[in-house]
């Protein structure tokens, strides 16, 4: 049985024209978590999909900043000193 939201989608997604299905395959895959993986029919993919579907490949994690060290880093940096609050 299809839930109403689904319906709903795949009545959108038959309203869409065929030279922007590639797209909308490539945000299904990136909702699913399969950014990077190719799609079935490589020669649909428009020159602009294909480019940013190498960037997307070169994307890479970044650590998690401790705001508060970068800002006293920075100003460190900038003033020579940073301000530091007395106990």
């Amino acid at each position: 049985m299809m839930t109403a939201l689904r319906q709903q989608a795949l009545q959108l997604v038959k309203q869409i024209p065929d030279d922007q299905v590639p797209d909308i395959i490539q945000y299904l895959h990136s909702l699913l978590g399969n950014v990077g993986h190719p799609l079935e029919d490589e020669a649909t993919i428009s020159p602009k999909l294909k480019a940013f579907l190498d960037l997307e490949k070169m994307v890479k994690p970044v650590p998690e900043l401790d705001c508060k060290k970068e800002l006293e880093t920075a100003r460190d940096e900038k003033y020579g000193h940073s301000e530091k609050r007395l106990p």
